[in-house]
């Protein structure tokens, strides 16, 4: 495989193209392939068995270049056909259209890169990373990321749309126009029925018969659909293609899966089979003659179809630019360990989402509990946390905004106009913190390390608590205040990996005491902050090689056990902000500590509102009184706060 330098890594496209599961899966991602190569992303197409690359031969001469010199014959120079040459590549995205993805094939390609299901509807599909229904499913599967037909390859013709000049002119006959197409492969012989079936309209209607050799199909078919008033054909791309290019559909249906599908999407269908055939004379013919209210009554419903699903305006994003976009980001290593606790991936563990966390043999599956369309959240059945995996890089970036217009947004007001307060919260920490040092080590030899000190208020307390302070901190313009304004030692960079002692911009900071030494550090903190870190196990590893025996580690995080995710889990996993790519809890701190050799001394759950207990919002505007101090009791009873605070010791 010859490899092409591209913006972002490479993909790959696995489409279902086996006898039976018809030639749609495998158009797409022809179709898919050269929109990527064509914006520069480096992407390939797997084909294993000779029936597979037999359907694409057939697609290949049908298409016969067609596509103004973009063949299909041109997608053999990026055909992939063996699973050594594909374990070989480091892919940054697999996509799956496989229709029903096997068990087997399943674990194969995860232990490659992130996957991305098209209109997967296995048993798997809650196992995927990300998963995007370009058809809506059916009811009752597992929720997607996003579901969205207007990524589908759209008619640029249409009968009703933003151009009135590529709606073609009505027939001069009058006739209705009808077209019957049931796929590159109908093994029920649907459409010769369906045509059959239409006879019985005689000269008021004008059928075209799409029925192609087993395998081919009618090359660009969605540019032709508006030169018709009414599809026939089965649930599928052709009906939303359809659905967008203006015209009545009418659905008849191979089976009972087919036909659940059209009727969760709004569609009307004469129904399955030849029970649905044989009903098709008496919709269409009303009183000897044909019945064209029926036939409005269809493209109304198809209307409101269109404008359901964003449909009912032209495209802003195609399947090719979305997936060319896309940088996943996560917890997409071949083993997949959990990022907390180190567990690695298996599908036979389950727990419910208000489990107790148990030791599970090595290796448990990662159930997803919420889906959006940027991110999905899991939990490790063993140690408990919740992370998240992201399509791209969150949208975050740690500068001035993120401590001013950011901050402010969530709590009223800028980072230094809270900067007393925090000074104080930090006042009180220290106190806890005092008394779980080593006896005898002075505090004005104490060392403490600050990790996302931002501009400085913890140093500041714990300067004035007598200890000897350092930060770190990603953002530029905060640690350079904190160099300039504070007079504090203070590394400019990320934790663990990337935090050098290379001092910061602007104003020279003061001389940087020693560098990043093991156990050279009396506490260590990380106050909101653990939650920011793709893989806390390695910054808790980093943390015990930093702190000196007996030293502390403390931090402060938000809980998913508190109000706000007991009310609703997916609300509060959907407001959490893009760059916490961990959720802790209080009861998984003991067990995760343990793991990294350090001792739980102290939990103090903060964070309590009763405003957002149920109906909180109506009780409790004032925000004070009897009944609020009561629900204030209750919270702190049940340690129902939304952050709680850790302090820890090493072993």
């Amino acid at each position: 495989m010859n490899r092409l330098v591209s913006p972002g890594g490479p993909v790959l496209l696995v489409p279902c193209a086996e006898p039976g599961k018809g030639g749609g899966h495998l158009t797409r991602c022809l179709t898919l392939l050269q929109e990527l190569r064509r914006r520069g992303r480096d992407a390939f197409l797997y084909l294993e068995s000779e029936a597979q690359l037999g359907l694409f031969r057939l697609l290949e001469e049908e298409d016969g270049g067609s596509r103004e010199g973009e063949s299909w014959g041109n997608c053999r120079a990026w055909l992939v056909s063996r699973r050594e040459a594909a374990a070989e590549m480091p892919w940054e995205l697999i996509v799956l259209d496989r229709f029903r993805t096997p068990p087997e094939e399943y674990a194969f390609w995860s232990s490659l890169g992130p996957l991305l299901g098209i209109d997967e509807g296995g048993n798997l599909r809650e196992d995927f990373d990300f998963l995007l229904d370009l058809l809506p499913g059916q009811p009752g599967l597992s929720p997607s990321n996003l579901t969205a037909p207007s990524l589908l390859p759209l008619p640029s013709k249409r009968r009703s749309g933003p151009d009135p000049d590529t709606s073609p002119e009505p027939a001069p006959s009058g006739r209705l126009r009808v077209l019957v197409s049931f796929g590159a492969e109908d093994k029920a012989r649907l459409g010769p029925l369906a045509a059959g079936a239409l006879k019985a309209l005689g000269e008021e209607a004008d059928v075209t018969l799409l029925d192609p050799p087993a395998g081919k199909y009618m090359a660009e078919l969605r540019e032709h659909l508006a030169e018709y008033d009414l599809l026939i054909t089965h649930f599928g791309l052709t009906a939303f293609e359809a659905v967008y290019a203006g015209l009545a559909v009418l659905l008849i249906s191979p089976g009972d899966y087919h036909e659940r599908l059209a009727q969760a999407a709004g569609f009307f269908s004469a129904g399955a089979g030849q029970p649905g055939i044989s009903f098709i004379p008496r919709l269409l013919i009303f009183r000897g003659a044909l019945n064209r209210d029926f036939v409005q009554g269809l493209r109304q419903r198809c209307a409101g179809i269109a404008k359901r699903y964003g449909l009912d305006k032209a495209p802003r994003l195609s399947l090719g630019a979305f997936v060319g976009e896309l940088r996943p980001r996560g917890n997409f290593r071949r083993d997949r360990p959990c990022p907390a606790c180190g567990a690695a991936w298996n599908r036979e563990y389950r727990p419910a989402w208000d489990e107790t966390p148990e030791e599970s043999p090595a290796g448990s599956v990662y159930q997803a509990l919420a889906r959006f369309p940027d991110r999905t959240y899991r939990r490790c059945p063993r140690c408990g946390i919740v992370y998240m995996n992201r399509l791209n890089e969150p949208p975050i970036e740690y500068a001035r905004e993120y401590f001013f217009e950011f901050y402010k947004k969530q709590y009223g007001k800028t980072y230094l106009e809270d900067f007393p307060n925090l000074v104080a919260m930090g006042q009180r920490r220290l106190k806890l913190i005092s008394s779980l040092l080593v006896q005898g080590e002075g505090e004005g030899q104490a060392r403490l390390l600050d990790v996302g000190c931002a501009y400085g208020p913890f140093l500041k307390a714990a300067s004035q608590a007598g200890f000897n302070p350092v930060g770190i901190e990603a953002a530029r313009e905060a640690a350079a205040y904190v160099a300039r304004e504070l007079k504090f030692p203070v590394i400019q960079g990320l934790f663990p990996l990337e935090a050098l002692p290379e001092g910061t911009d602007g104003s020279s900071p003061p001389s940087f005491p020693g560098e990043l030494q093991s156990e050279s550090f009396s506490v260590l903190t990380f106050w909101y902050v653990i939650e920011h870190f793709r893989e806390p196990r390695l910054a808790l590893k980093e943390a015990r090689r930093l702190l000196k025996p007996g030293g502390v580690l403390a931090f402060a995080t938000p809980s998913f056990r508190g109000i706000s995710g007991l009310k609703s889990c997916r609300v509060f996993l959907k407001n959490s902000p893009a760059d916490h790519w961990t959720v802790w809890s209080p009861r998984i701190c003991r067990p995760l500590l343990k793991r990294a050799g350090f001792s739980l001394k102290k939990i103090v759950v903060i964070g309590h509102h009763p405003e957002r207990f149920p109906l909180g919002g109506v009780l409790f505007k004032k925000r004070k009184g009897l009944l609020y101090g009561f629900f204030l009791l209750l919270s702190r009873f049940f340690r129902l706060g939304d952050s709680f605070e850790v302090y820890a010791v090493k072993d």
